[in-house]
């Protein structure tokens, strides 16, 4: 059974749904917000790496294409240390001696996802918005040893982010967790074919109730509902009283959307403040 007020949950990430890319640049640019993701990067974190690299030009797609990828790493070191020279923040600094220790498994999956978009077909949108051909799609990439790093959940949730695949569900650890939550618990954390269809399966259970809902709606919904729980204490008197319900309220009481809530988790320091508010909601 799903947990109370889940159905709500997803009435407003249902409200918030991302239009669709019409370019490739567009997806390319999308796209880069994933292949960043990784370690302990945050959403900020992957953004400052992005407008670094791109303000460099080392993030266009031609020039990537052109570019040896020995050539491409050198660039991206020098840049890397011309920053740690001025930066002073300390975990800024962490963070970017991090990215540069994983220099060469970075190289391999930019130009590896460089040549993936070189190979796109001018029909790749209307492929997109094909169910069977989306998943024809994001097996294509996923089994792709050309692009390594890159899995299901990031081409599920890069995907979502340009509007499309709404009928597959990403197997993050937030989805993985919410599915063993409502049972049956199930051990094999690296099976991520089960999770999916188990998240699809539980999109298929809400749209039962809440007409037009889709699995990216539903996977938002857990993104929110599981990443705030798991940040509260455990067994804590909040975390027993955190329920999607719960979160529904609270965001309704202080007037946030969903993309606000989740920008605010991504984010250490709001996320913090954040948590404080709601334990004060759900302690009262």
């Amino acid at each position: 059974m799903l947990p109370k007020g889940f159905d709500g949950l997803v009435k407003l990430a249902m409200k918030e749904r991302p239009p669709k890319a019409q370019s490739i640049e567009a997806l390319w640019d999308a796209f880069l917000d994933v292949l960043f993701m990784g370690g302990r990067r945050s959403e900020g974190d992957i953004r400052l790496l992005v407008n670094m690299l791109r303000g460099r030009k080392l993030l266009d797609l031609q020039l990537l294409l052109k570019t040896p990828g020995e050539d491409w790493r050198e660039a991206v070191e020098a840049l890397v240390n011309e920053r740690l020279q001025r930066i002073q923040d300390e975990e800024t600094r962490a963070m970017l001696r991090s990215f540069k220790a994983e220099i060469f498994r970075i190289t391999a999956s930019v130009k590896g996802s460089a040549r993936f978009f070189r190979s796109l077909p001018p029909a790749v949108f209307e492929q997109l918005d094909d169910k069977e051909q989306t998943q024809q799609f994001i097996e294509s990439l996923v089994s792709n040893e050309d692009v390594p790093n890159v899995r299901y959940t990031k081409v599920i949730l890069w995907l979502h982010a340009i509007g499309y695949a709404e009928d597959f569900c990403p197997p993050s650890w937030q989805v993985k967790k919410f599915v063993n939550e409502v049972g049956p618990y199930y051990q094999f954390y690296e099976d991520d074919k089960y999770f999916m269809e188990k998240a699809q399966d539980a999109a298929a259970d809400v749209r039962k109730r809440v007409k037009g809902a889709t699995a990216r709606d539903v996977s938002v919904a857990i993104y929110c509902y599981m990443t705030l729980k798991t940040a509260l204490p455990p067994r804590s008197a909040s975390k027993k009283k955190c329920t999607p319900a719960a979160v529904v309220a609270f965001l309704r009481k202080r007037k946030l959307s969903i993309k606000i809530l989740s920008e605010q988790l991504a984010d250490e320091e709001q996320r913090d403040a954040l948590l404080g508010d709601f334990v004060k909601h759900v302690m009262k």
